[in-house]
């Protein structure tokens, strides 16, 4: 049998009503055997439906799809994206070491840096007012425009972090093409106040360009 084959079979036993979550909670020492701590971080799967069995068929899974040179080759800026034959370079974007990533004979981290450098020196004329709209009102409101990943990172940092927050801005999601939702956001703001961000990897995603043409409408209106 496969591992895939090996570990369907394996689901099917978690389907019994012995093998339920508040019976594998019972397991002497369940925490400190299914928990880990490393590189400044927490990782507690205890209170997932693995046991032993299962851990071992996920570890040779793992291995049989050679899925650690997978993680290094991603890391290393090797074109992992097949479908497109480009990098995934998420992990650069995230790089705060010295550490080079090489993509076609090129060092992508200067430019990654430089651009931080940028985005960093924008916000900060943003919120001390020294950008403002079109009106010359430093902005109160932030409308952001994405789909899917393109949003949902930002949005979990600016809700964990919202009480550190500059209480002078409000800002709103518009993440799906909803004309209702759409109306609410805008019942919200005041358009010579409202900075809107488009987050797009490609600025060729239907349901954003729908939501950023709906915005250029309003804003004419206006």
């Amino acid at each position: 049998m496969t591992s895939i084959e090996k570990l369907k079979h394996h689901a099917t036993i978690f389907n019994r009503p012995e093998n339920h979550l508040k019976h594998l909670l019972k397991i002497n020492e369940r925490f400190s055997r299914y928990s880990l701590f490393g590189a400044n971080l927490f990782f507690d799967f205890s209170r997932q439906r693995v046991v032993e069995e299962t851990m071992n068929l996920l570890v040779e899974l793992a291995e049989e799809k050679r899925l650690h040179q997978s993680f290094r080759d991603m890391v290393n800026g090797q074109k992992v994206n097949v479908t497109e034959n480009r990098a995934a370079l998420h992990t650069a974007l995230r790089n705060f070491s010295n550490s080079p990533v090489v993509v076609d004979d090129k060092d992508v981290m200067p430019a990654i840096w430089q651009l931080r450098d940028e985005i960093k020196d924008f916000s900060i004329k943003i919120r001390n007012g020294f950008i403002t709209g079109s009106t010359h009102k430093p902005f109160q409101y932030i409308i952001v425009i994405g789909i899917g990943g393109s949003y949902l990172g930002t949005e979990f940092v600016s809700t964990s972090l919202s009480l550190f927050s500059d209480r002078t801005m409000e800002i709103f999601y518009l993440s799906n093409v909803d004309s209702h939702h759409f109306a609410e956001i805008i019942s919200k703001i005041d358009p010579e106040t409202t900075l809107w961000v488009v987050v797009s990897k490609s600025d060729a995603t239907p349901e954003t360009k729908a939501n950023e043409n709906l915005a250029r409408e309003y804003l004419r209106a206006k």
